[in-house]
């Protein structure tokens, strides 16, 4: 299957809820906790711009290649999302497990590994959102 044909499989897999806040506040926690690059931030804002209706920002995105923290100028607002330390800890959890020590590591290594094993729910967030990277 070609690049292009396995990413238009993929979008159609994420469902229409794609810009919800709470989708959005998960990939942005991803690449603020280091648990993504921004190369691949840049991949999910690229893949998301294959859907109908796609809103203005993702353009940037795709093409984003500052601070983490700025992205939220791109998007133009701070999404209203609750981010969980049982999340925080599942995200920071995958970063490590992709041999990344993150800038701010509020557990040790082995919690953050511990916390990926059990929280399924972050783990199956994070492969819908990321397919291509396996964790």
């Amino acid at each position: 299957m070609s690049v292009v044909k396995q990413s238009e499989v993929e979008c159609e897999k994420m469902n229409k809820d794609i810009y919800s806040d709470e989708r959005l506040g998960f990939v942005i926690a991803c690449l603020l906790s280091q648990a993504i690059t921004i190369d691949e931030f840049n991949d999910w804002a690229g893949r998301a711009l294959l859907l109908e209706g796609a809103p203005n920002f993702l353009v940037d995105l795709a093409d984003f290649h500052e601070a983490p923290f700025k992205v939220y100028r791109v998007i133009g607002y701070v999404p209203d999302w609750t981010l969980e330390r049982s999340v925080e800890h599942a995200i920071i959890g995958i970063a490590v497990s992709r041999g990344i020590i993150p800038f701010e590591m509020p557990i040790s290594r082995d919690e953050a590994l511990e916390s990926i094993r059990s929280n399924k729910l972050v783990c199956d967030m994070f492969s819908m959102e990321f397919p291509l990277i396996r964790i």
